[in-house]
């Protein structure tokens, strides 16, 4: 959408723990459920996670996730080329999309491929954030570890932390 993205990454290697693991998906409404005769849609699955007390306040960002986690495996299969199956279910509908071969080392390597392609997008791998930049209740930017391969302060429009920032109020 004609945005420079910087991925930072605090060690040398991408996806910590995500490559060791399975990283199973949880969407509603994909062609994988759809393929299975399973009827389910994000407004679903977000009742879903709010019932269960996965959402604060209004449950806005529950439902924001909800609502592209579909196209999210989707964009994975057609544009990444990994192969998704749709795991069975034991209560309610089947919602768990696993990525098949290596799991995680699957994902991150099919992330890292689509990186690499993209003129847009800039990886610092082994780059530690130090700080989350606010403004009021917004985050601007961040502060990482001074280093010889670029600025101190990352600043944008838009950033998703996660790792050890995933329980920082």
């Amino acid at each position: 959408r004609g945005c420079q993205v910087v991925l930072l990454e605090r060690t040398k290697e991408l996806g910590g723990t995500a490559a060791g693991s399975g990283e199973p998906i949880v969407a509603a409404g994909s062609r994988w459920q759809r393929d299975a005769g399973v009827e389910d849609g994000a407004e679903r699955l977000a009742a879903d996670l709010v019932a269960a007390g996965a959402a604060a306040g209004d449950g806005a960002p529950v439902r924001a996730l909800t609502a592209h986690s579909a196209p999210l495996v989707e964009w994975l299969a057609d544009r990444c080329g990994l192969q998704i199956q749709l795991l069975p279910a034991g209560d309610g509908p089947a919602r768990v999309h696993a990525v098949a071969e290596h799991g995680g080392a699957s994902l991150v390597s099919a992330l890292a491929r689509a990186v690499s392609r993209h003129s847009r997008i800039r990886l610092r791998a082994g780059t530690e954030v130090v700080e989350l930049l606010r403004d009021g209740p917004g985050v601007t930017g961040v502060s990482v570890k001074p280093d010889r391969r670029g600025a101190p302060v990352v600043a944008g429009r838009v950033l998703l932390a996660t790792g050890g920032f995933v329980a920082d109020d």
